[in-house]
């Protein structure tokens, strides 16, 4: 296939909760531009094509008729409809990059990618940001240049509520063939394989913690649904050279956050970062190599973030057809494999074998994407058929969009926010610490809250750094929306009704981007909160490596 001259033209089928992720990254690169967005419920396309500035909208044949795209991104679901769509694009002429996973069965994966081999167009695979991050990337590096020995183990392992505390339509993350082991596997068996290798057989056990599950967020809230498949699933994988891995993913009621990536090696353990956050921190507590940093729980990027981050090609597609592009889909049909084989594994109690191999995985290439400027305004869509045109197409507002949506979320002396733009770019923790112990100042310079704050003083920034804990990209948007709504202390009394809440909050986290690193000193599983004021507060703070968001709930306790 000959590239098109200018921007790839990529489109979004699936207008579900994970596409405001890919369309608020997708707009911030130059050489990339949505051109529609098609879903089966085509007022749900329209409401994410008008919100992201996408020229047109539709159903999934609108899509693959409109002339100017070049690469569907299959965000399908449930992950039995990925085939057949995927299919399609392809005998269209179109390279396709797939949401996890490729399909639900090995064979069907594997039969897609023979027809995209036979037939021209790449196919790649989610989740890009596990093979692709600076911390991973410094990994291989030191793997290869045995900083650390030799590599006996692995070990990963995720631990949440499960997603029917945040997603307001859970009830596929638990039906068959799903639960965290589908959902969430992807991304934890990928680490590793992209670091030491295709994994050859597995052992497993799994079971399940509640029968039921109750959604607790959106229109849905109080919904049950009965869960089909084990949530705490626990694996033995062996890899083609010999080594060792151990895989756990938990969905229970009482453990919450995600686990990093560890490796014990003859020279010391190592620790790698969330896989599914793609800047992360890598290193050892007694060996540091010369390529990454000292390890720790707050540590920066152990590898030149920004560059790294945007310096790669996830998926297939022009400006530059023979070179290969790095999440492909040979590495998405054997993690599938991998998947299934650890499924099976739980029901025979068996040892599974694995003859699939995911290939080659390069490293990132030298730098070719970069971000959209904010002030560019992607020109709308030429009208195709039945295709219907976005009249109000207009590019991100940036700085001023970001201070906006977060001036939305502020009440006078609950509620307060702040948001902005480093003047350096790439801030290490301690410098949004900076900004967070500004807004605890301004609390304090309030007149309201004075007589309650004699002679106080904000604590520094590693007091500050040492009250917070990370949360995950899709926690946030709802959390921020909690925050800003529910008072803390009487939880019947609202700030905010609920969906002006939750609207502010999903532009601001659309606006930082996936890529956005995000902290608490909340314990989202048990209630507790850390004080950073002499009041009860709550604090939400994320940042991009450029704009920061924060918000701060007081209340006189």
């Amino acid at each position: 296939m000959s590239p098109r001259p200018g921007p790839v033209g990529v489109d979004i089928i699936g207008a579900g909760t994970i596409s405001e992720q890919y369309l608020s990254t997708l707009e911030r690169f130059s050489d990339a531009d949505v051109r529609i967005v098609g879903d089966v419920a085509l007022d749900r396309a329209e409401d994410r094509a008008r919100r992201h500035g996408v020229g047109a909208w539709g159903s999934a044949k609108d899509v693959l008729a409109h002339d100017g795209v070049e690469t569907v991104v299959n965000l399908t679901n449930p992950a039995a409809a990925h085939p057949d769509v995927s299919t399609a694009a392809v005998a269209a002429g179109r390279h396709v990059w797939s949401e996890k996973s490729l399909a639900v069965e090995p064979l069907e994966a594997r039969t897609l990618l023979d027809r995209a081999a036979a037939a021209g167009p790449r196919v790649g695979a989610a989740p890009p940001g596990t093979v692709l991050g600076p911390g991973v990337h410094t990994a291989r590096g030191a793997i290869a240049r045995r900083d650390v020995g030799a590599v006996l183990s692995t070990q990963t392992f995720i631990q949440t509520p499960g997603s029917d505390a945040w997603h307001p339509d859970p009830e596929f993350h638990f039906a068959v063939e799903a639960g965290p082991l589908f959902d969430m596997g992807p991304c934890y068996l990928t680490m590793p394989v992209s670091l030491l290798g295709s994994v050859t057989r597995v052992s497993a056990v799994g079971s399940t913690g509640r029968k039921v599950r109750t959604v607790r967020t959106g229109d849905g809230t109080g919904r049950e649904s009965a869960v089909a498949v084990p949530t705490h699933v626990s694996a033995l994988a062996t890899f083609e050279n010999g080594r060792a891995a151990r895989a756990a993913a938990v969905s229970t009621p009482t453990w919450s956050g995600a686990g990093p990536w560890r490796s014990p090696a003859l020279g010391a353990p190592w620790s790698y970062p969330i896989p599914t956050r793609l800047p992360g921190t890598c290193g050892s507590p007694g060996n540091t190599p010369r390529t990454a940093r000292r390890s720790g729980r707050r540590s920066s990027p152990s590898a030149p973030r920004r560059a790294a981050d945007r310096g790669y090609r996830t998926g297939p597609g022009p400006p530059a057809p023979v070179e290969p592009h790095i999440a492909t889909g040979d590495l998405g049909h054997h993690i599938l494999d991998v998947l299934t084989a650890i499924d099976r594994s739980v029901a025979s109690g068996e040892t599974e074998h694995i003859d699939s191999r995911a290939g080659t995985i390069p490293l990132v290439p030298p730098s070719r994407w970069s971000r959209r400027p904010a002030t560019r305004t992607r020109p709308p869509s030429d009208p195709h058929g039945g295709v219907r045109q976005n009249p109000t197409v207009a590019s991100l507002e940036g700085l001023t969009e970001l201070e906006a949506s977060m001036a939305a979320l502020s009440t006078p002396m609950r509620v307060y926010v702040e948001a902005g733009r480093f003047t350096e770019p790439d801030p290490d923790l301690p410098e949004l610490a900076a900004r967070i112990r500004g807004l605890l100042a301004a609390v304090a310079a309030d007149e309201s809250w004075q007589r309650f704050l004699p002679g106080y003083t904000p604590p520094s920034a590693p007091e500050i750094c040492a009250a917070l804990e990370p949360l995950e990209t899709h926690d946030a948007a709802p959390f921020l929306a909690r925050l800003a709504a529910v008072d803390l202390v009487w939880p019947s009394h609202r700030h905010l009704p609920a969906e002006t809440a939750e609207h502010a909050a999903d532009r601001v986290v659309s606006l930082l981007g996936p890529e956005a690193s995000w902290w608490t000193n909340h314990d989202v599983g048990c209630g507790a909160v850390n004080g950073l004021t002499p009041l009860f507060d709550s604090l939400l703070a994320g940042t991009n490596g450029e704009h920061f968001a924060l918000a701060l709930q007081i209340a006189d306790d």
